[in-house]
């Protein structure tokens, strides 16, 4: 199969048997099972996974194939760490290294998981006992999506034949890998509008990059808005609109004069003023895509925006090669949780390495990077912050009234344990003998204050382990116990 016979499948609602007959092009130590193998379950009401096959690899290890269907009422962004913890507890080092998890729910779009938990072994071969929690990294797959990354890395994988390992799997997975290609891609394009603004007007370099990487920028941008259906609620808008222009007679108008001069007004202007008829489209805040004249000192920007040409054939090449070619996603993840495609967090990378380290130092320093020590926090270390600043601050605020557990702040919810017996519907067991150390202040049966009370208050109704998650993403999440 070629990388478009695969892409095609991939766009497809998913089919059982269509599923394993690509599956077993692509990694053709696949055995498929004659019927599917029901995966017992401990967690009561969790769906039921089967095993439709195993994957034979070239370095002795193997991989389990499940499908996984959920009920409508469970989300599947919103539960990736339950759902991730349901298959991982297949993976027992023995037969298993790894899993291969079709997540189906009722839209057209499916979740394709890989995760493992690598055993390693000295020079002796004894098996070193690093415990390490498994990583999920999830393709998402169906007709919403443009799958172009995923076949591309799958043909790769395929061309290993027999010969496939577990890092040939892993490396088909890389999330960064795929960082690494998009800032390479994007690099390229940026190169490429660079010279195009140079040469058609006549601007000296310093302001032709900085014209080409607000362009750039805003386009980036806007592919994290349409993935939220934000514009004319069409996840395609943008390339949808480009190819009136491309196409044809209309080849003869601009895009960027024809689509994006009124596109960029609209998002900038409250109100009615700047609709585009026929286009459902938000006010978006912040300056990214104002320009308004009425301020001297940024005038002269504005007037080069206004000036701008970009011809219709380098935004081809920046859809073609950059923007169309990648999958986006509004999910940020978790240290244990990576979907293969390009997040928000690339928006800070680019700035760090592209914008800061290309422009000069105004201090005789290597770059204005170098002079101002910018460096942009990459997301292991924010969750570790995160999570440590909340532990600090629920063992020293002051006290406060106690508050009701649905009285919580906002932006928090309350889940138990899912490996817990007993269930929310069920009695609550006696309250605990000893109080918590992190819900009262030292000496005192006083809750600290009133997040550290509701969590109190919630953990007496239920003395188990509980998971304190950001409702927000449901990334960053802990345990709390006694």
């Amino acid at each position: 199969m070629n990388r478009e016979q695969i892409q095609s499948v991939l766009r497809e609602e998913y089919d059982q048997q269509r599923w394993l007959q690509v599956l077993r092009r692509i990694l053709p130590g696949t055995e498929v099972f004659a019927t599917p193998q029901a995966v017992p379950v401990s967690v009561p009401g969790a769906p039921s996974p089967v095993q439709l096959a195993r994957v034979r690899l070239a370095d002795h290890k193997q991989l389990a194939v499940l499908e996984v269907k959920v009920g409508e009422r469970i989300d599947l962004l919103r539960n990736r760490v339950g759902l991730r913890n349901l298959v991982t507890r297949f993976i027992d080092q023995a037969e298993y290294h790894g899993v291969l998890a079709v997540f189906l729910a009722p839209q057209a779009d499916f979740r394709f998981t890989f995760a493992a938990r690598m055993a390693e072994f000295d020079d002796e071969g004894n098996l070193l006992r690093r415990e390490t929690a498994p990583r999920r990294y999830t393709y998402v797959l169906g007709p919403n999506e443009s799958c172009r990354t995923a076949a591309e890395r799958f043909l790769h994988l395929s061309s290993k034949g027999l010969s496939g390992t577990m890092e040939d799997v892993i490396e088909a997975f890389s999330v960064e890998k795929l960082n690494k290609e998009f800032f390479a891609d994007f690099s390229t394009a940026f190169d490429r509008v660079k010279s195009e603004i140079q040469k058609r007007n006549r601007w000296g370099e310093k302001t032709a990059k900085e014209e080409a990487q607000t362009l750039l920028n805003r386009l980036l941008f806007l592919y994290f808005v349409q993935r939220k259906g934000w514009l004319n609620r069409q996840r395609d808008y943008l390339f949808r609109n480009f190819s009136r222009f491309a196409d044809g007679a209309s080849n003869k108008v601009p895009f960027l004069d024809g689509f994006l001069r009124p596109l960029f007004t609209k998002l900038s202007t409250e109100g009615s003023l700047a609709d585009i008829p026929g286009h459902d489209l938000p006010f978006l805040n912040g300056g990214l895509f104002a320009d308004e004249y009425g301020d001297e000192q940024h005038d002269e920007v504005v007037r080069r925006h206004h000036d701008l040409q970009v011809s219709n054939e380098v935004f081809r090449s920046v859809f073609d090669d950059l923007l169309e070619r990648y999958n986006f996603t509004i999910q940020e993840d978790s240290p244990t949780n990576y979907e293969v495609a390009i997040d928000p967090e690339m928006l800070g990378q680019i700035f760090e390495e592209l914008v800061l380290t290309s422009e000069e130092s105004e201090t005789a320093g290597k770059s204005k990077r170098h002079d101002t020590g910018s460096h942009y926090t990459r997301r292991p270390i924010v969750h570790y912050l995160c999570r440590d600043s909340l532990r600090a601050w629920l063992e020293q605020s002051p006290p406060s009234p106690i508050l009701n557990p649905k009285s919580a702040p906002a932006p928090f919810r309350w889940a138990s344990c899912t490996s817990c017996s007993t269930s929310r519907g069920s009695a609550p067991p006696a309250p605990p003998a000893k109080t918590p150390s992190w819900a009262t202040a030292p000496g005192s049966t006083t809750p600290r204050n009133a997040l550290s009370s509701a969590l109190f208050t919630a953990w007496t109704s239920n003395p188990r382990p509980w998971r304190f998650a950001n409702s927000a993403s449901g990334s960053a999440s802990w345990w709390i116990t006694s």
